[in-house]
């Protein structure tokens, strides 16, 4: 009897490990079960990765790199969200832009903001219109500009087309930042409150790059085609005159918001020592891609700038650039414990 149902039971075990191999076969499942030299080799890259117990973000300042160093992160990194890109779509927007210049990169995003702005215009509009009191004495002002005026608009214009690689902010807002390990962003400064308070308590990191505040300052002057007058009496004007977007984007309120910690970095340092930094804190897509660099101003000729040749002139300069809360931070920063690369920062 007991040799008749160890027999019963080894057929039973056969017939099941029969049927078992079959439905693998079957459902092209076995593959799961089975050590695949190339599939582990797609996968090295997630083996042993942790995210990291902060969330890292990184203040994009104009003009000192952010454009290609959010790009290159989002295209090769997981969990990357920034206004040049974010790491769920990178490989296609890296793969569509080419090296076309940013006005020429037309996406679904595109459409969404061609949409928004219209809307916003047209109800700006009718506000305009319903809070008017007199109709009958508005006159029509005039602009009268000059063809290179006109094509240096059109330029700005066309700069400022969005696309899935210059997310505007809204779509940006509602996607949201809750899933993200690095944030890359070019806004006003509160943004980053918000972000502190979203993932409170885990906390926030903010890294800031700092330039050489004459070099910054005339590459700004470059970026929006305006050339520096050495020659002005009202240097304060004339300094301010070339900033885009200094003062909107930092303010030292930063320095005292809750569960944000304020980091400086020399923007020498972006695509070395920064780089270095940062990509082991990020999972590594499957896919690695070489980054198409994306143009967002004409070249700069330096030799043509005429604070250089005046030491004086640069330090008056220098000293109206202190006066500011960004360019005295960094002053102060860079070399401090707060500076990510400084000796004092490697020691504490």
């Amino acid at each position: 009897m007991r040799i008749v149902l160890k027999a019963q039971w080894s057929a039973s075990v056969l017939l099941a490990t029969v049927a078992l191999y079959t439905i693998l076969n079957i459902y092209n499942i076995k593959s799961l079960l089975v050590p695949n030299t190339k599939k582990e080799m797609i996968n090295k890259a997630d083996v042993g990765f942790h995210r990291d117990p902060r969330v890292i973000a990184h203040l994009h300042m104009v003009k000192t790199g952010g454009t290609s160093l959010n790009g290159q992160l989002a295209l090769n990194y997981e969990q990357v969200c920034g206004h040049k890109g974010w790491s769920y779509d990178a490989y296609l927007v890296n793969q569509r832009a080419g090296n076309k210049s940013w006005g020429l990169v037309r996406d679904s995003f595109t459409t969404a903001a061609d949409y928004n702005n219209k809307m916003h215009t047209k109800h700006k509009h009718r506000t305009k219109r319903k809070h008017r009191s007199d109709h009958t004495n508005i006159e029509k002002k005039r602009v009268v500009t000059s063809n290179a005026t006109r094509k240096l608009a059109l330029k700005r214009k066309k700069k400022k087309t969005f696309s899935r690689g210059r997310v505007p902010s809204f779509i940006g807002d509602e996607i949201g930042y809750h899933d993200c390990d690095y944030i890359s962003e070019e806004r006003s400064w509160e943004f980053w409150p918000s972000i502190s308070k979203v993932f409170d308590p885990i906390p926030v990191e903010l890294h800031v790059p700092c330039r050489d505040p004459i070099d910054h300052l005339m590459s700004q002057c470059n970026h929006i085609d305006r050339k520096f007058d050495c020659t002005s009496s009202d240097l304060l004007s004339e300094t301010t005159s070339c900033f885009a977007g200094v003062l909107a984007r930092f303010n030292n309120s930063l320095l005292n918001t809750d569960n944000l910690i304020v980091f400086c970095y020399d923007y020498n340092l972006q695509f070395t020592d920064y780089t270095n930094y940062i990509t082991p804190k990020l999972q590594k897509k499957r896919i690695q891609s070489e980054y198409v660099h994306r143009e967002s101003n004409l070249p700069r000729n330096k030799t043509a700038e005429c604070i250089w040749k005046d030491p004086i002139l640069v330090d008056k300069v220098k000293d109206i650039l202190m006066t500011f809360d960004y360019y005295d931070f960094c002053n102060q920063c860079i070399g401090s414990a707060d500076d990510l690369f400084s000796q004092k920062n490697q020691m504490t």
